[in-house]
């Protein structure tokens, strides 16, 4: 459990990479130091809080501070399978866009009715098990089922066109790359 280590013994850890290359676990400091010239271009990216099985103590609060004392608040969506944080997060910064993760669009819109106040509806892009009319209004940003689509080059990009014809808003991806515009 990632609760049993420390900071500094997670640091140690390395994560195999492929082809010979290795990788370390980053602060979210460390995430924002990396990426802030460019969300202040635009770049917008989701933080996802991993507390839905257990919660952390104080998570929001320190995310939700650490973003504001760099002023990237509207370069944020805050995500959980856990309404109970949304909630929080929204009571702690009223403006926040934040997306309601679940593996299926109806379990979001379900535990939307709790009253976590969500902006965003992100389902599994396999999950789409109501039609396009019963979410209209929400971004709907989908994650790749199992694991983000591709955890490793899989030499094939996902049709777009039609994950925009179920309903899907957005993706996430870890391969943004693949499909940007050359110039």
């Amino acid at each position: 459990m990632l609760r049993d280590f420390t900071l500094a013994e997670l640091k140690k850890l390395r994560i195999d990479a492929g082809e010979g290359r290795v990788e370390r676990i980053p602060t979210m400091e460390e995430v924002l130091d990396l990426l802030e010239p460019r969300l202040r271009e635009g770049l917008q990216i989701n933080i996802e809080l991993k507390n839905s099985i257990l919660p952390y103590e104080g998570m929001e609060e320190k995310i939700i501070g650490l973003i504001r004392e760099r002023g990237l608040q509207e370069h944020i969506v805050y995500s959980s399978f856990s309404a109970l944080s949304l909630e929080k997060v929204r009571r702690l910064e009223p403006g926040a866009r934040i997306g309601m993760l679940d593996g299926k669009i109806s379990d979001c819109l379900y535990k939307l009715k709790g009253g976590c106040g969500a902006d965003d509806l992100h389902p599994s892009m396999y999950g789409i098990d109501l039609p396009p009319e019963k979410f209209a209004g929400f971004r709907v940003r989908a994650w790749g089922g199992g694991r983000l689509y591709p955890e490793k080059p899989t030499w094939n990009r996902l049709d777009l066109a039609a994950l925009e014809r179920k309903g899907i808003t957005d993706v996430f991806l870890n391969e943004p790359e693949a499909y940007c515009v050359e110039e």
